[in-house]
């Protein structure tokens, strides 16, 4: 009897610890395949389930972060290194991007291709793209995607997909941060859908100046710059919406002629970009 009642008790405890590794195992897998990525074949899956190494930067990273643009976001991505030879990266060629060691990659914004076709010295600068509350996440696909994307995709793509209002109602958001570099950021966004229509306004002003560094040398430094996006569409149904976007960024920048750190060791030359 004992010898019965001990197998029972034993039994018993296997049935109890097998349901709750079930539980805990629906949970986990639930959980998991919850971020949807599209970047990996053009067709949005499961992160979970697409057999390419992606990385997906969420709202909620973005969110509790305070990233300040988007090559600020990309830095703490694995694989993923920012050459920057500034603050802001306004000057010479700064803010290249690397996936995995390469150069060799595409930019896309929903999707469509933001850098130069064939250029990797045309990719898009990380410092342009500045106001991410315009960004619902950012999709990184480490890894040739020729087939995909061109033969200029060897190292890997990067894609940013927008925001966009699918329920009714208007929101309004207004920031003022300042910090480190004597800069100064302020933005503005207003997003809404009325019965199918949607939009977005989004409007960025950067400003950064001379700084001093920590042994109390001053650095020449010095940005303007001004970010504007528009979305505006109208959803017609399920699987059809129309979709007008707008984006422009323009910036004025100072920096050594030739290197120097200090003004009096260097002229400083001027630049601008109107893209």
């Amino acid at each position: 009897m004992k010898v019965v009642k001990g197998l029972s008790s034993a039994v018993l405890l296997t049935l109890l610890l097998g349901s709750a590794s079930a539980v805990y195992a629906d949970e986990v897998q639930e959980y998991a395949l919850d971020t949807m990525v599209v970047t990996a074949s053009r067709v949005e899956q499961k992160a979970f389930d697409t057999q390419a190494d992606v990385t997906v930067i969420t709202r909620e990273d973005l969110e509790k972060k305070h990233y300040t643009d988007l090559g600020d976001a990309l830095k703490d991505v694995p694989g993923v290194t920012l050459q920057n030879y500034g603050v802001t990266g306004e000057n010479y060629t700064a803010n290249r991007l690397y996936i995995n060691g390469s150069s060799n990659l595409v930019v896309l914004v929903d999707g469509m291709r933001a850098n130069v076709n064939g250029s990797t010295s045309g990719a898009l600068s990380p410092s342009e793209y500045a106001n991410l509350d315009t960004v619902e996440r950012i999709e990184i696909l480490k890894g040739s995607a020729s087939t995909l994307y061109g033969a200029d995709a060897v190292g890997g793509v990067i894609n940013i997909i927008t925001r966009k209002q699918t329920e009714n109602g208007v929101r309004t958001s207004i920031s003022a941060i300042g910090g480190s570099y004597n800069r100064q950021t302020y933005r503005f966004m207003n997003q809404g859908n009325v019965d199918g229509t949607y939009w977005m306004v989004a409007a960025q002003k950067n400003l950064a100046k001379d700084f001093k560094d920590a042994d109390g040398d001053k650095i020449s430094h010095k940005v303007d710059s001004k970010d504007y996006k528009l979305t505006l569409g109208h959803k017609f149904g399920d699987n059809a919406d129309v979709t007008l976007k707008y984006s422009k960024y323009k910036s004025d920048y100072e920096r050594p002629a030739k290197g120097g750190l200090l003004p009096q060791l260097a002229d400083r030359n001027k630049g601008e970009k109107d893209i």
